[in-house]
C-alpha cells in the first residue's frame, strides 16, 4: 500500500507526535509515499493518529489527516504522472498509443488528444485498459459509456485515484479534455494534466465547475 499526500507542506517526523516528534522532512501535495508496515500510532490526548511511511527508504511518521491510502497499482499510475511534471510528454504518449492494439488500427492521435492519450498512458502503468484505449477525447467517452464505466458528475459514483476525469467546453456536446485523477478532496479534484499547453502539470479543479463533466471508472 501507498499514500497520496493531500495537503501542502506536510511534516514527516521521527516520532509520532506533533509536539515531541522532530520534523525531518516536509512532504508536498501530490507526492506519493510508500506505507511502512509497522502499525499506526494513536495519541488519544491529542486526538491524532500518525501513520508510518517510508521517505527515501527511511521510516517516518505523518498525521493521517494528510494522507490518502491508495493501492500500489494506483500509486504506479500517479507516480508516472509525477515523473512527467514540468516536461512535455506528448511525443512519448503518442508513441505509447501507437504501440497498443488500438494504435495499430488507428494510429493518428492529434495534438489535441495528447491530454487523453497521456492520461491513459499514466493509468496503464497500474491497470490494463484493454479496448478502452482511444485516440481522441470523444472516443474515450463513447467507449466508456458503452462499457458502463462513464459517470456524470453529481451522480452516485465517487471517483477514486487513478480514474480519468473528463471535461467539456461550453457549447460542446461531448468531452473535450481528459486528465488523470490524483484524488478527490471534498469538492476539489486534484488532477494530473498531461497537456497543459503541452506540459504536464498538476491541476486543481472544482467539481461544481461547469467545465467538469464526468468520470471514467477504472479498476486497479
Amino acid at each position: 500500500m501507498s499514500y497520496y499526500v493531500v495537503k501542502k507542506a506536510v511534516a514527516a517526523r521521527d516520532f509520532p507526535s506533533s509536539k515531541t516528534g522532530k520534523q525531518v522532512v516536509k512532504l508536498t501535495a501530490g507526492q506519493v509515499v510508500q506505507a511502512d508496515d509497522c502499525g499506526k500510532f494513536s495519541n488519544t490526548s491529542l486526538n491524532k493518529v500518525h501513520l508510518p511511511v517510508l521517505v527515501s527508504g527511511v521510516h517516518r511518521w505523518v498525521h493521517d489527516a494528510y494522507l490518502l491510502a491508495i493501492s500500489d497499482r494506483q500509486a504506479a499510475a500517479l507516480l508516472h504522472g509525477e515523473s512527467w511534471l514540468g516536461k512535455k510528454p506528448g511525443s512519448k504518449a503518442i508513441a505509447w498509443y501507437n504501440s497498443t492494439d488500438s494504435g495499430k488500427s488507428d494510429p493518428k492521435p492529434t495534438s489535441e488528444a495528447y491530454c487523453t492519450v497521456g492520461a491513459m498512458w499514466g493509468a496503464s502503468q497500474g491497470t490494463d485498459l484493454g479496448s478502452l484505449i482511444s485516440r481522441t477525447v470523444a472516443k474515450l467517452e463513447t467507449k466508456a459509456r458503452k462499457k458502463g464505466i462513464w459517470h456524470v458528475k453529481g451522480g452516485n459514483y465517487e471517483p477514486k485515484p487513478g480514474d480519468l476525469v473528463q471535461f467539456k467546453a461550453s457549447g460542446k456536446s461531448t468531452a473535450t479534455h481528459t486528465e488523470l485523477l490524483a484524488c478527490k478532496a471534498g469538492s476539489t479534484l486534484n488532477t494530473i494534466n498531461y497537456n497543459a499547453s503541452k506540459v504536464c502539470k498538476r491541476q486543481t479543479r472544482k467539481v461544481s465547475d461547469d467545465y467538469t463533466y464526468g468520470y471514467v471508472e477504472l479498476t486497479y
